[in-house]
């Protein structure tokens, strides 16, 4: 505080008044992390030009904003890495969707490829059975052979609706995961340009400081 206080009356000496003008006082009141409050104070002549006395408030606007960004940039910071660190999370959980939806499709094929062999086994033995009796003429199952067929039929289809699904929730849950990445990902930006600011704010260019501004 004390550093602040010094180079605000110093500002001051840089900008002379009439001793005989009035004052026109300046105060410039910024809101910093915790519930704090940044103020600072100064005057010129009512009678300087313009140029002058828009130098000091750009001076004084300067020195809260510098001593402002200091708190925030940490805030920032941490936040900016929390960021990071949620990003690497959804990236890890978004391969564990991938394996979980995989494996239930990868189960799914398995079943119905089991119940189109017991569509193929149930056929051929209802063929056996027809040939051993002696029937004449081509063979048509029917009776318990298509009550059996129908039924590993339908089994294998509602594995099939199982598999289109786990595809719509998917296409549902990538969407959503999507969208949040987005927003994660803008934040990250956000947070990068604010960081810069205060960068700038705390370490002003050179051209900066000898132009006064």
């Amino acid at each position: 505080m004390a550093d602040i206080l010094k180079e605000a009356l110093d500002n001051v000496r840089e900008f002379p008044r009439k001793k005989e003008a009035p004052a026109l006082g300046m105060s410039v009141v910024m809101n910093i992390p915790g519930e704090r409050q940044i103020t600072l104070q100064s005057f010129v002549a009512v009678d300087e030009s313009l140029e002058v006395q828009n130098a000091l408030a750009d001076r004084m606007n300067m020195i809260a904003d510098r001593q402002r960004s200091k708190y925030l940039i940490k805030d920032f910071e941490a936040e900016l890495a929390s960021k990071l660190d949620e990003i690497k999370f959804r990236q890890v959980d978004y391969q564990r969707q991938v394996e979980a939806r995989d494996k239930r499709i990868a189960e799914a094929n398995e079943r119905i490829s089991v119940f189109k062999e017991q569509v193929d086994e149930i056929t051929k033995e209802g063929y056996e059975a027809h040939v051993a009796a002696g029937r004449a003429g081509a063979y048509t199952p029917k009776g318990q052979i298509v009550s059996r067929i129908n039924g590993a039929t339908a089994a294998a289809k509602m594995e099939e609706d199982k598999i289109k699904k786990v595809m719509e929730e998917w296409t549902q849950w990538e969407q959503s995961f999507q969208s949040t990445l987005d927003a994660a990902n803008s934040k990250i930006e956000e947070l990068k340009s604010a960081i810069r600011h205060c960068e700038t704010a705390i370490n002003p260019p050179k051209a900066s400081e000898e132009d006064g501004a």
